[in-house]
């Protein structure tokens, strides 16, 4: 349902007020008088838009974006032949943020091939999410806008376009992710990787999600060994072996080495170290026992 802003609802009912007096009394509405103030909401709407048009034009940036955004308010696509040049042409940066903020709150998808091209090829990162931010609004974003995304040499943009990327279990963000497993500073873009490749369970990215469990993140180490069990990926065995004498996210990784094998080698985080270090031993040697079979 379009919402329809709150001034022009007071308008149409001041024009049907003002036609009060030849509808009063009737038996059946007077449609010349229904028409008429209907034409005298459209006319007030329309010098509305026309007052906003020319402060896209004015000298005041802050004028000129409040203007744009406003548009935007009017949720009514029309607007979108004095959005859609900003989105292409405008010099200032915060005007084309403005016009794509405008233009996901109007929610037409006229407006998907200009905000693609500005997602892509904007020079400002603010832009770019400005541009990708309208295409999830308008419900028109692909997988793939989140892979260019996760190329951003921005790397707060590329971390979001990594984070969703993981969401989506798209099978060509499987390198992205790994790359970003391996090379984010961000803990949180590391988590949503490993969380990632397991939703996609590519088990060539499976070097990557072991190199993880040594992760300085307790959360990346968890995941990474939740995500070797989707992966179904018994040769990781042995690692999550190492990973428990670390004694970090123990609990998470422990869990996953008995899915994964099985077996429960009595490992319990409370226990001593000792006891930790034995039931790990007892690990290894079960592992080297199977470790033919599994390792296949």
């Amino acid at each position: 349902m379009v919402a329809v802003p709150r001034w022009l609802l007071v308008s149409v009912v001041c024009a049907l007020v003002a036609a009060a007096p030849a509808l009063h009394g009737a038996d059946t509405y007077d449609a010349a008088a229904v028409l008429a103030a209907a034409r005298s909401a459209n006319l007030v709407y329309k010098r509305h838009v026309a007052e906003i048009a020319a402060q896209i034009q004015d000298p005041d940036p802050r004028i000129r974006q409040r203007a744009i955004l406003t548009l935007g308010q009017l949720i009514d696509p029309l607007t979108l032949k004095l959005l859609l040049p900003l989105l292409e042409s405008a010099q200032d940066p915060n005007d084309q943020v403005a016009a794509a903020t405008a233009c996901g709150r109007i929610g037409s998808t006229v407006a998907v091939p200009s905000l693609r091209a500005l997602a892509d090829g904007s020079k400002d990162g603010l832009v770019r999410l400005a541009a990708l931010n309208a295409l999830v609004q308008i419900k028109s974003a692909q997988p793939q806008d989140y892979l260019n995304r996760a190329k951003d040499p921005d790397p707060v943009l590329s971390g979001d376009g990594l984070t969703n990327a993981g969401t989506l279990a798209f099978d060509k963000a499987s390198d992205a992710l790994a790359q970003g497993l391996t090379s984010s500073r961000d803990q949180i873009t590391r988590r949503m990787c490993a969380i990632g490749l397991g939703r996609i369970g590519d088990k060539g990215q499976a070097p990557a999600l072991i190199d993880a469990l040594g992760d300085s993140d307790p959360g990346v180490r968890r995941y990474a060994a939740e995500a070797l069990v989707k992966l179904n990926y018994t040769p990781a065995i042995p690692y999550l072996l190492m990973a428990l004498e670390g004694d970090i996210a123990a609990v998470y990784i422990n869990r996953c080495l008995m899915l994964l094998s099985g077996q429960d080698f009595g490992y319990d985080w409370r226990d001593n170290e000792i006891a930790r270090l034995n039931a790990v031993e007892k690990g290894f040697q079960w592992w080297s026992d199977n470790a033919e079979a599994l390792s296949k």
